[in-house]
């Protein structure tokens, strides 16, 4: 069975989505803006940092990587759409995982694994 690392990842999310809040926050104190864009950032965030580097900065601080079979452009396309697939399944996901399968299902989809990175272990 392969190992999900599930609270590593929800804590790896939750140190991302507060990195991408406070630098909402900043961009909208320096511009005087109202208008937040949270959840858009945090997308894009999670997309192309993961895109260009394998995980974001709270998979790197906990050791996780996200790694695909698939090369290039297809390495690429299911990279970007990853995201997004997490929030437009996220109801399905917790069922998934509870009554089916380990692995998450945008995981599944995507062909992608989050794995644990042992040359960061401390």
């Amino acid at each position: 069975m392969q190992k999900t690392y599930y609270t590593r990842r929800i804590f790896a999310r939750a140190i991302d989505f507060l990195l991408v809040g406070l630098i909402v926050l900043i961009f909208e104190k320096l511009f005087e803006s109202s208008s937040s864009g949270i959840f858009l950032f945090f997308l894009l965030y999670n997309s192309v940092v993961t895109l260009l580097e394998g995980r974001t900065l709270g998979k790197y601080v906990l050791s996780l990587v996200v790694r695909s079979e698939r090369t290039g452009f297809k390495r690429s396309l299911a990279l970007l759409i990853r995201e997004p697939l997490l929030f437009i399944l996220s109801p399905l996901i917790f069922f998934n995982v509870v009554y089916m399968s380990p692995v998450p299902l945008h995981d599944r989809i995507t062909g992608v694994k989050v794995v644990r990175d042992e040359r960061d272990e401390f």
